[in-house]
């Protein structure tokens, strides 16, 4: 966030969700959310579940475990975005999702 948006932002009463890029600082987001009634909502790079045959676990975890460290005491919601492909492996998107909830019980 920007300080123009980051001054808006209290004068928004109805804002209720901000969505961010994979590219954004989520230790900034989650410090200027934190305690709010606004969901955070980050969309992870659709590199982990998109390219490659098989998932990263260990990368996907790793950066999992980052962003909700960053998000903790906001309200969360994740979306993925943007992947065009998983490679005809429906068992990597299965692993991607149980990563997710894994991550969510050892960090949250």
């Amino acid at each position: 966030m920007d300080p123009i948006r980051e001054r808006c932002l209290s004068k928004l009463t109805n804002l209720r969700k901000v969505s961010s890029s994979p590219w954004c600082s989520e230790e900034y987001m989650g410090e200027r959310l934190r305690g709010s009634k606004v969901i955070y909502h980050p969309k992870p790079s659709p590199n982990y579940l998109g390219t490659g045959t098989s998932l990263d676990k260990e990368a996907f975890r790793a950066h999992s475990r980052k962003s909700l460290q960053a998000a903790r005491g906001c309200e969360m919601e994740i979306a993925q975005r943007d992947v065009y492909t998983i490679n005809h492996d429906i068992s990597k998107a299965r692993r991607y999702v149980d990563i997710i909830k894994e991550e969510f019980v050892n960090c949250w």
